[in-house]
């Protein structure tokens, strides 16, 4: 058992053979992101969503990955978000709120003009 061990140290495996699931500390997937369907007027008011900022983006797809955690209100448009990971895509539109985790790594898919209210942190 000495010797493998030996061996090991010697020729440690490569990271670049690794995927980069086995890579990061945490597999994040789409289990991880919340949806609030149509949040009344008060839990909105409650956030403050109306002070946060908001940002546009026209019919697109790009890669994508949440550097911090990131609540989002879906002002207009519709989106789908495919995980990296494999796992399945979820769909979003106007009046959905939504917490993406930090980490997550996604290609969004802008399937109507996007506006929303985020916030980071």
């Amino acid at each position: 058992m000495l010797g493998l061990a030996y061996l090991i140290f010697l020729n440690p495996p490569s990271i670049s053979h690794m995927s980069k699931s086995m890579r990061n500390e945490r597999i994040l997937s789409m289990a991880n992101v919340s949806i609030e369907h149509n949040p009344s007027s008060e839990r909105l008011a409650e956030l403050g969503v109306s002070k946060w900022p908001t940002w546009s983006k026209e019919v697109s797809v790009f890669p994508f990955e949440f550097n911090a955690r990131e609540t989002a209100y879906i002002l207009e448009g519709e989106c789908t978000l495919t995980p990296t990971d494999g796992s399945a895509a979820i769909n979003f539109k106007a009046g959905d709120l939504l917490v993406f985790p930090a980490g997550l790594d996604v290609t969004w898919e802008v399937k109507t003009a996007l506006k929303k209210h985020y916030k980071h942190g």
